[in-house]
């Protein structure tokens, strides 16, 4: 290949990687956008408080220039001190249990100032994603158990503490997002199998102590008690049932005015169902839908295996945590407190998406790329 040829190909790459970049950082401002007019839609009716709204453009105004900023540090800085960041996390996910603010009986939160709350278990995210990457790099070379045994480590670790808090949502994340990571990074079946029997046991263990709490959220499913253990189940129900194809409309919505709890959290699927109808939300979940594809195709452009498997276990996790948290709004799964990406209510978690996606792009950057050339 001439010099000429090898320099044309080269600028194909840049360009290509960094239209999907660019196309990516809109997507994600689009959404956090839609998630600011969905939080209005439930507080509508609130008329003396729109809080959650005004810090919720608030987070999303810090987060976009994260993300960016994010994305213009060059990986190799996360390459070196990624370790320490993910030490970082999973000593404040540990440190929660101990010190952290309890809410609705679940020790997840710290509050350094009223009213003012830092989740550790989704400032995490960002840097297990890091860890997992930065632990497969340097132990892939010697054998693909050698690393599949640590990844398997560092994935209780931080999935342990999170179940005791209890947030067995996230903690399925995490642990989800493990055996994702070890999927797609080639793992054989045989080690799949044995990393999922390990962590099964462990995270079996961990939330033994809380089995009638499990036990009620997986019965709320087959409830149709109202005043029982499936009254959250029944209101997604109801708002959903209510919303039918085209929604309720603006300032009709019984249910999600009224009863449906957390409606600009929890419940913010089920809420725009309501309001919207299943067709009103279709432009969310092709929003949502394109984003995971365009990460997944800018994984595949990446030439480093390593990156590769960063920037789509990245894409995973949040696509992850979006099934899961629609699944649960129109009751597959049971109740589990987890938050719909750049859309529910929580600068925790939309400002750990914009981190997550600010370094899986700085991952695909072909100017850090010691592959090209």
């Amino acid at each position: 290949m001439t010099n000429q040829a090898k320099n044309s190909g080269d600028i194909n790459i840049i360009w290509e990687r960094s239209s999907l970049s660019w196309t990516i950082a809109a997507l994600c401002a689009l959404l956090g956008l839609w998630g600011c007019l969905a939080i209005y839609s439930t507080q509508i009716v609130a008329l003396n408080d729109w809080g959650f709204l005004g810090r919720q453009i608030i987070f999303l105004v810090i987060g976009l220039p994260i993300m960016v900023g994010c994305w213009k540090i060059p990986f190799s800085f996360y390459q070196k001190f990624g370790w320490i960041m993910g030490i970082l996390a999973l000593a404040a996910v540990i440190a929660v249990l101990f010190f952290g603010t309890k809410i609705n009986g679940m020790a997840g939160w710290f509050e350094p100032f009223p009213a003012f709350r830092i989740q550790p278990s989704e400032l995490a995210k960002p840097f297990y994603l890091l860890a997992l990457y930065l632990l497969w790099r340097k132990l892939a070379a010697g054998g693909s158990w050698k690393a599949v045994l640590p990844t398997i480590v560092a994935g209780m670790l931080f999935a342990v503490p999170v179940a005791l808090e209890p947030d067995y949502g996230s903690a399925a994340i995490f642990l989800t997002t493990m055996v994702i990571f070890l999927f797609i990074s080639g793992a054989k079946i045989r080690e799949l199998i044995i990393s999922f029997i390990i962590f099964a046991a462990a995270v079996g263990a961990a939330a033994a102590w809380r089995w009638e709490l499990i036990c009620r959220r997986i019965d709320a499913l087959g409830s149709g008690d109202l005043f029982g253990n499936g009254w959250h189940v029944k209101l997604f129900q109801l708002a959903i049932s209510r919303g039918g194809w085209t929604g309720a409309k603006q300032g009709n919505s019984i249910w999600t005015e009224n009863y449906l709890p957390l409606a600009h959290n929890d419940s913010i699927f089920a809420a725009m169902a309501e309001i919207l109808g299943l067709l009103g939300t279709l432009p969310l979940l092709i929003m949502m839908g394109a984003l995971i594809y365009l990460m997944l195709k800018l994984a595949w452009k990446c030439n480093d295996s390593c990156r590769k498997m960063f920037i789509a276990a990245t894409a995973f996790m949040i696509g992850v945590q979006a099934l899961l948290h629609i699944s649960v709004n129109v009751t597959l799964l049971p109740p589990s407190g987890l938050t719909l990406p750049f859309i529910s209510y929580g600068g925790s978690s939309l400002i750990s998406t914009m981190i997550m996606i600010g370094i899986a792009l700085s991952a695909a950057n072909v100017r850090d790329d010691e592959q090209l050339g």
